[in-house]
């Protein structure tokens, strides 16, 4: 989780490899909608 919490790492992710992250933290019937992602985006 450090690693999540670094901005300066983080940065040096490309958008592929956000997504490859970020798609199986969310199982099929999980509570994802408009207002989760709105809260993740804009955090």
């Amino acid at each position: 989780m450090t690693f999540f919490r670094d901005n300066e790492k983080l940065n040096k992710l490309t958008v592929d490899n956000r997504v490859e992250i970020f798609q199986p933290l969310f199982v099929r019937g999980s509570k994802l909608n408009k207002a989760l992602l709105d809260n993740i985006l804009f955090i």
